[in-house]
């Protein structure tokens, strides 16, 4: 008796901790999130009314991270450990049988569809500082998985804070992030991600690629709090500016593994480090360590 009370009980634990929540831009049934049919059409209510260790699946489609008054100041907001997966056709049963490539989930910080892909200056009064912001509270059980991050846009050397820091991804927060695209994303401090502190510590970045996002520093990433990034690739990616360092990454006196990854066609206009650049401990004091292993390094400036 007692060991059917136990099964029972796991059943009812498995069940209330991974709760799938559709969202699909296309749905027209109630809007509630419960099946394909009735998905969110957006994925803020999504996150929203999420409990701590849901699921929320994606269908394929063009997802406006939030705006509210013409505030570019706002974004998806991550408060607790969520599953967020992308790639689907919506109507799928199995996470196993999405495909990214074939349904490609956007998540654009745009909000006028106006921006010129390449070109980090005109038409960007309208888009998000930030497309998602995870806070301190987040740990490797979050997952972000088969998403596209295009047009995140902080504010520039002139700005201050976090407002200078993450175009498509600032975390506070250790989250795994997968099989991710960041395109067209400018940040002062990290073009597209920024993990930041100690609670970031153990970010873990797999399966993604970076490419044509501009930075000062780090203008795929900049990297302080410990991150291992695996089987990545960072292509024509441009620190810009007065100073700017690190091409495609600017560590900042962190430990980190970077394992398996290409670094293809990166430049930095003014400074040093055309891919990577490494501050160590500024009084030397303590060795702090970088390992990069098995990487391809190719065309960096």
């Amino acid at each position: 008796m007692k060991s059917k009370l136990l099964l029972f009980f796991l059943i009812f634990c498995y069940f209330i901790s991974y709760t799938q929540t559709f969202v699909d831009v296309d749905a027209v049934g109630s809007n509630d999130g419960t099946s394909w049919e009735n998905a969110y059409t957006n994925l803020e209510d999504a996150i929203l009314n999420s409990s701590e260790g849901d699921e929320i699946w994606i269908a394929e489609g063009l997802y406006f991270a939030p705006s509210t008054d013409n505030d570019v100041n706002v974004y998806f907001d991550i408060i607790h450990d969520i599953s967020i997966y992308g790639g689907f056709a919506g109507t799928e049963t199995s996470i196993d049988a999405r495909d990214v490539e074939a349904n490609p989930v956007i998540l654009t910080g745009d909000q006028a569809q106006d921006d010129i892909d390449g070109n980090f200056d005109a038409n960007k009064s309208d888009n998000n500082l930030h497309i998602m912001w995870i806070q301190d509270t987040i740990s490797n059980a979050t997952i972000i998985d088969g998403l596209t991050f295009k047009g995140g846009n902080t504010q520039n050397a002139d700005g201050s804070g976090n407002g200078r820091r993450g175009g498509a991804i600032l975390t506070y927060g250790s989250p795994i992030i997968n099989n991710c695209t960041f395109t067209n994303n400018f940040g002062h401090f990290g073009g597209s991600i920024y993990p930041r502190g100690s609670d970031a510590d153990g970010t873990v970045i797999t399966n993604c690629s970076f490419m044509q996002n501009q930075g000062g520093f780090g203008a795929a990433m900049y990297i302080l709090a410990e991150t291992d990034i695996v089987d990545c690739l960072f292509e024509n990616n441009t620190a810009f500016g007065d100073g700017s360092r690190g091409g495609a990454l600017y560590y900042n006196n962190v430990p980190g593994n970077i394992a398996n990854s290409i670094f293809r066609n990166n430049e930095s206009t003014q400074s040093s480090a055309g891919a990577i650049h490494f501050d160590g401990d500024d009084d030397n004091t303590e060795i702090v360590e970088l390992t990069i292993s098995d990487c391809v390094f190719q065309g960096n400036i």
